[in-house]
């Protein structure tokens, strides 16, 4: 990976080393990033296009966040600065793309002035006599004066006439009523049309209001021609009703067996769309008297789905469901998934390949360039929680998967294409798999209350260790020995070792911890969480005694160790982000930027320097790089021209890379994650190309130095290094390449 900030390159200046290129890898370098997997788990809870910037459009993924859209939602943007875990209802100024309200759970109301990167709390405040604050479901802006803003609760309406600087409750007229939808005049803003038991109006700013003769519930949505307003239409009961007479009688029904969402087209407002029975769309462009169906985005069926439509072309629709976010530029005869960069999957499970560091998987989708870019294979997440991976330790198409809700384990052996269910002989997954690092072939399932069982040939036949656990955890320098917790009380839970593969159980104590993991590094060290108080525990003799540890860190929901040099723990929280510790967990560095996201697993590659987060906004990845440059004497690495050895021959041949271990030589530490230097290409056979990269990622041709034969080709680089703190160098011929490589410096 060929990366640097300004001042690591200003270093790198003065000792005239020259970057080479770009990585495979997609982590952002010292930051958080995400590069999927792109969709959505629940449902779009709303969607709203700019009035005055069409191109702009905002929407709010249920418990994934706030997303924001500047290119017609070609591209999404998360901006996870929004304070609570997603928007139920926004509105936008009228002339302003950048203000935007928004109503949030616990009771909640936001305003941004930015387009949503900073909110303010605007939030009505708690009514007299009543228990809590109200709960707002619909934001409405008067189009003339937008300081005026309309909020409907569940205790009423409320106006603001300071752009939600202070509130008011407006319910002269609305005894006990729960209000969803807000329409307004926009000829004569003073007359106002809202939606609680019944379709109420008021013709005077909200002073008083009246039931405007037709019967609604709690989903009635309202639209309002904005050309003739005194034609409105409202979804009451199964179906879509008109009024052509400002709400009074009669109210006609044109659309049956039909419902939310509803949604008018203003550039021509007899152009509307309507959510059907079966979960398509129904299109009228003559004001409801006659519709016709329209295709349903990829052919599914619409659910818990938002509709909007441009504001300047009634053919251009957005629709949002729980399946992702679709566009139609034809009116719905067809659609495109346009969620590139809506990142609001839901992920409960995340695992590295351990032999190679560009493969991931999550939940049941697999990355093969870092988190870059996302495959869904078999869909088998679909009716269960994911709740934990794990990655074979050598194949990396190799994978098992656990499903909390079904109770199943699964099994892939073509990196997620296909899952089989590995279960003969295995009872109820509980929760926690384990593979032996030395034979990967044996597999350990257990945790959750249930039994644990075993299987030495990779799943195809599984025999219970007549233990049941809440916890698992094998260590990884003694693959026999594993230590599991029983689902006894939890003051008292106990804590059991085995040494011989769970065919014996000795009873260590009853520390009435949950485990976690084992020392990668130090097999005497355990790490585990107290139930009871949410933080995390340590035993430094095998179980013995434990003590809380963590300055630092909050209460966790997912815990990693990995056997990186040194060892790395990972922690994830509820709305803390990550954490990580290089002292067994003594103290905890939060590595920032997550905001209000929700971790529940983490996972990193050997190395511990590239980091992934599964989160209710799908994955995130980090790299941690070098801050400072810290020189050496010039050091001959590698000269493959000597004796075979580590650091000697042979050549270069055939396109197949040779890996340096280079922490340990020329003075370069343990904690070193990229090194600088000069390569030298000596008097090659042919023509070619030799590329430089971290060990278990891919070369980039952006990395290639190119040479001529018989010649000599010197050039300084800079490269992180990879797996177990490796370099690999490759060469494109067929012929033998050799090499020099002298490093001058490392970053850590």
């Amino acid at each position: 990976m060929w990366h640097v900030r300004l001042h690591d390159a200003l270093a790198l200046a003065t000792l005239g080393i020259v970057l080479l290129g770009a990585s495979p890898i997609s982590a952002g370098q010292n930051a958080w990033t995400s590069g999927g997997p792109y969709g959505v788990t629940f449902s779009t809870a709303c969607l709203v296009i700019a009035p005055s910037d069409h191109t702009v459009v905002y929407a709010g993924a249920s418990n994934s966040g706030f997303f924001r859209s500047t290119d017609a939602a070609a591209s999404w943007t998360r901006l996870s600065s929004f304070p609570q875990s997603h928007p139920e209802t926004l509105a936008v100024h009228p002339s302003d793309p950048l203000t935007v309200y928004a109503a949030a759970g616990a009771r909640s109301t936001l305003r941004s002035t930015n387009g949503g990167t900073s909110w303010s709390d605007i939030s009505i405040p708690t009514p007299a006599l009543a228990p809590s604050p109200p709960r707002t479901y619909a934001l409405a802006l008067d189009p003339q004066t937008p300081a005026r803003i309309y909020a409907g609760t569940d205790l009423g309406m409320f106006l603001s006439t300071d752009a939600g600087a202070s509130w008011a409750p407006i319910n002269n007229g609305l005894v006990n009523q729960t209000i969803r939808s807000i329409a307004i005049n926009p000829l004569s803003p003073s007359t106002i049309y809202a939606s609680g038991t019944f379709v109420y109006k008021s013709t005077n700013g909200g002073g008083s209001w009246l039931a405007a003769n037709t019967g609604a519930d709690s989903g009635t949505v309202i639209v309002l021609d904005p050309v003739t307003p005194s034609t409105l239409f409202a979804t009451v009961g199964n179906g879509v009703s008109r009024s052509m007479n400002g709400g009074a009688s009669p109210w006609t029904q044109v659309l049956a067996a039909a419902g939310s969402p509803l949604a008018m087209a203003p550039s021509s407002p007899a152009t509307l769309y309507a959510g059907i029975a079966g979960g398509a769309l129904s299109r009228t462009t003559n004001s409801g008297a006659t519709w016709n169906p329209t295709s349903a985005p990829s052919g599914g069926q619409l659910y818990r789905s938002t509709l909007a439509v441009d504001p300047s072309n009634a053919d251009v629709v957005y629709v949002g469901d729980q399946r992702g976010f679709f566009k139609s530029t034809s009116g719905g005869a067809s659609w495109s998934r346009v969620d590139n960069g809506m990142n609001a999957i839901n992920m409960r499970a995340v695992a590295v390949s351990p032999s190679n560091l560009s493969v991931v998987y999550a939940d049941d989708y697999h990355s093969t360039d870092g988190g870059s870019t996302w495959t869904r294979g078999q869909v088998v997440a679909q009716g269960g929680i994911a709740t934990t991976l794990a990655v074979d330790p050598v194949a990396d198409n190799v994978a098992y998967l656990g499903l909390q809700d079904a109770n199943l384990l699964y099994k892939t052996t073509d990196r997620g294409s296909t899952w089989t269910v590995p279960n003969n002989g295995l009872g109820s997954f509980g929760g926690v798999i384990q593979i032996d690092p030395s034979n990967s072939s044996t597999v350990y399932v257990g945790g959750g209350g249930q039994q644990i069982y075993k299987t030495v040939d990779g799943g195809g036949t599984w025999f219970p260790l007549n233990r049941v656990t809440n916890s698992l955890a094998l260590d990884p320098s003694s693959p026999s020995t594993l230590y599991v917790t029983t689902p006894v009380f939890q003051q008292s839970a106990e804590l059991y070792r085995s040494t011989n593969g769970g065919t014996t159980w000795g009873l260590v104590g009853s520390p009435g911890v949950l485990l976690r993991a084992v020392d990668t590094a130090d097999s005497s060290v355990l790490y585990g969480l107290d139930p009871l108080s949410g933080f995390s525990v340590r035993s430094t003799d095998s179980g013995g005694t434990w003590s809380q540890i963590g300055s630092g860190l909050p209460a966790f929901t997912s815990f990693a160790a990995i056997p990186s040099s040194p060892p790395v723990l990972l922690a994830g929280t509820q709305t803390a982000g990550v954490f990580r510790s290089l002292d067994q967990g003594s103290t905890w560095i939060p590595l920032p930027g997550l905001g209000n996201t929700i971790t529940t697993s983490v996972s990193a590659d050997s190395s511990g320097r590239f980091i992934h987060a599964a989160t209710n906004a799908s994955v995130y990845d980090f790299e941690l790089a070098g801050t400072q440059l810290y020189t050496v004497v010039p050091c001959r690495l590698v000269d493959t021209r000597g004796a075979a050895g580590p650091f000697g021959g042979p050549s270069l041949s055939d396109g197949t890379p040779r890996t340096f271990v280079v922490p340990g030589a020329c003075a370069i530490p343990s904690g070193a994650v990229s090194v600088a230097g000069n390569i030298t290409i000596v008097a090659p056979g042919m023509d070619g190309d030799l590329r430089v990269f971290a060990a278990g990622g891919s070369p980039a041709p952006s990395t290639a130095i190119s040479y001529r034969a018989q010649g000599t080709r010197a050039n300084n680089f800079s490269s992180l290094l990879g797996l177990g703190g490796g370099l690999s160098v490759q060469t494109t011929t067929a012929g033998s390449t050799d090499f020099i490589l002298d490093v001058v410096g490392y970053f850590r």
